[in-house]
């Protein structure tokens, strides 16, 4: 994978904050947990909100209320109260769970539709259990995915092996018939496989087709799903590696596939993010931060570099693991969030030092079991039809949609203007009008017909500080 911007390696070092007892899921609690952080925790004075800018990363509704916040504030004499020194950013891991919600949305299939090109198939040719058909455990989800990613790229390495006269259901003579390759021969069977699924004519094709019924929907259905994979895995790999380059470059698109699918509010987080790292609302240094501050390397390694919200799940991970081993009629939530939510961080680390002086040498690791079966046995079964292409035509009964034609029509049509509209440029200040009030803060909808759209020739004064009409160039 090539590289973009790398982040220089660090150990990330991190402190956790004393317990927030209020709820941050609403507006009033939001103030809260801002007050007991900054002023409690932190103990800021006023001053230091002229001119200084704080992060804050979480999911779409921790943006959300911020934003509403800074909607209700907008005029308040000080700084601290304005809150406009406070960036909300959706993190990382929920954009990677969302982003799997949309796979699972997209491709998932159902009993009347379990074409092969459907997860639902996948589920149950490998037998795998406990996967339910909307917003699945994140791990099994992810495992899903990318098996079945894996499988179908073979399956179509296995279907172009079948055109040489390579008989793909002996394993041993395609391992021979690779291995006798050349370089020059390798590399051009994988172009082939390239072109026939992952180039746009693959994932739109020509109205001619459309037009003489000659589209083969089954092959189709597989090559969105690839392409739209290919996505998650940059931004997978990026956040991995640290190459905040390659995360910049997966989030224009990230735009049209949620607003394509109906994730109408992940799609406003996106045009936000996109909005802050690719025009002139953000410096440079700022762009930087951003992304930076949105990853942690707890171990200081090249690949160790993990989400800063999946971070905290791994506290919260730890937390919960305490209070299964020591919950008592005296040690409740209470005593937990009071006593131990300050000290998890140390104690972790002095626990794993204590075992590796004194306890008996072990790996305890988690063993994952391969996959390499699952994926060679789905690849034959895929390639002895499904993903072979027809240029006859085929139908089926699962047709994934097009989700990147639809969700740029409307980002282009509709959703930018609407955006632009409510997130301008006023004195130096990111104001977003103060509709967003309680009512509306629970899961922000773009939709919503309290939305005013300002003229063109009204926006087009604070243009250049939104999102550029002209989104072909995605």
């Amino acid at each position: 994978m090539p590289t973009v911007e790398l982040l220089e390696l660090r150990k990330t070092d991190s402190k956790t904050l004393g317990p927030i007892l209020f709820n941050e899921g609403t507006l009033d609690g939001s103030y809260e947990v801002i007050e007991s952080i900054y002023k409690h925790q932190f103990q800021l004075d006023n001053k230091e909100f002229d001119n200084r800018l704080f992060l804050a990363f979480g999911d779409q509704k921790t943006s959300s209320l911020i934003r509403s916040m800074q909607a209700e504030q907008v005029d308040a004499s000080m700084a601290y109260d304005r809150k406009d020194w406070l960036i909300g950013v959706a993190a990382l891991f929920h954009l990677r769970m969302n982003f799997l919600w949309l796979m699972q949305k997209t491709h998932y299939g159902n009993m009347e539709q379990q074409d092969a090109s459907t997860l639902y198939h996948n589920i149950n040719f490998w037998g795998r259990k406990n996967i339910p058909a909307d917003r699945a455990a994140f791990q099994v989800l992810e495992e899903l995915v990318l098996h079945s990613f894996d499988a179908r790229v073979v399956g179509l390495l296995y279907t172009h092996l079948e055109q040489y006269g390579i008989d793909i259901s002996d394993q041993e003579g395609v391992d021979k018939a690779i291995r006798n390759m050349d370089t020059r021969g390798f590399m051009e069977l994988v172009e082939d496989v390239r072109r026939s699924a992952f180039e746009p004519e693959a994932w739109r094709p020509s109205k001619e087709k459309h037009t003489n019924n000659t589209v083969d929907e089954e092959f189709l259905s597989h090559a969105r799903y690839l392409q739209q994979m290919v996505v998650y895995k940059t931004l997978k790999y990026g956040i991995k590696n640290g190459d905040i380059g390659l995360i910049d470059r997966v989030i224009g698109v990230c735009c049209f596939y949620f607003e394509g699918t109906g994730q109408s509010n992940y799609a406003f987080e996106m045009l936000y993010l996109k909005r802050l790292t690719s025009t002139k609302a953000c410096d440079k240094e700022l762009r930087r931060a951003i992304l930076s501050n949105s990853l942690v390397n707890p171990h200081g390694c090249r690949d160790t570099w993990q989400e800063v919200d999946r971070s905290l799940e791994y506290l919260n991970l730890e937390l919960k693991r305490e209070l299964w081993a020591r919950r008592t009629s005296t040690f409740g939530l209470d005593a937990l969030f009071k006593t131990t939510s300050l000290t998890a961080e140390y104690t972790v680390c002095l626990r794993r030092a204590v075992e590796d002086a004194f306890a008996r040498k072990g790996n305890s690791t988690h063993s994952v079991p391969s996959a390499m079966d699952d994926i060679h046995t789905l690849a034959f079964e895929l390639a002895c039809d499904s993903i072979k292409f027809y240029d006859g035509g085929r139908e089926a009964r699962h047709q994934a949609p097009d989700i990147h034609t639809i969700g740029l029509g409307r980002v282009a049509t509709q959703k930018l203007e609407v955006f632009n509209a409510k997130v301008i440029r006023d004195e130096d200040r990111i104001v977003v009008p103060p509709y967003e009030r309680r009512g509306a803060t629970a899961d922000l909808d773009p939709n919503s017909d309290t939305m005013a759209i300002l003229p063109l020739a009204d926006r087009d004064v604070a243009h250049e500080w939104g999102l550029p009409s002209d989104v072909e160039s995605e």
